[in-house]
């Protein structure tokens, strides 16, 4: 099946028919969303992830003569921008996290109390939210936060798949945020 992708790097873009833009657009996010919204888990990351792989391939793709060849290196930059991105937002959550460390930490120092009893409460929301969401997904957080098994050792007693099982922690983990946000957790 041949398409219109080889027009980004052969032609100048601009001077192309509207409707063969958005033709060419409509193949380049066909070929590409799937990489990056299986990686970011986020529609309108992913959205912005395409275009910026789009515009990097209008301005910066090599040169290359063979189809086959630019579609490869399409995904491949696709998947650079978002792994970048992935970084980008770890190192910016790392940040978030020491600073909430440290503020508790302070807010501790100001009154234990009120430290002590928000922890609690904060046990009993979770143990609650826990208890609410099905009963695969609680067994399988169960077996990773609180026994502290692995990916592998949890696919073993469940004879699936490492693949299978990261999936499900990250449904269980979806699930356990969706049943804190009445708790006025907010969902990230």
């Amino acid at each position: 099946m041949k398409t219109k992708i080889f027009l980004l790097t052969n032609t100048d873009f601009s001077s192309l028919d509207k409707s063969v833009q958005e033709e060419v657009y409509r193949d380049f996010y066909k070929l590409v969303y799937g990489v990056s919204i299986q990686m970011i888990h986020d529609h309108s990351v992913a959205e912005d992830i395409v275009q910026e792989a789009f515009i990097k391939t209008i301005y910066h793709s090599p040169n290359i003569e063979n189809e086959q060849q630019l579609i490869g290196w399409i995904r491949v930059v696709t998947r650079n921008l978002t792994l970048n991105l992935i970084r980008k937002n770890k190192k910016m959550r790392n940040q978030d996290d020491i600073e909430s460390v440290i503020n508790s930490n302070i807010n501790k120092q100001k009154d234990p109390t009120q430290a002590k009893v928000e922890l609690r409460m904060l046990e009993d929301n979770i143990t609650e939210s826990m208890s609410e969401i099905n009963s695969e997904y609680l067994n399988i957080l169960e077996s990773k936060w609180i026994h502290g098994k692995s990916n592998k050792e949890i696919a073993e007693e469940q004879n699936s798949t490492e693949g299978a099982v990261k999936q499900k922690i990250h449904r269980a983990r979806k699930a356990l945020k969706k049943k804190m946000t009445k708790w006025g957790f907010q969902d990230e």
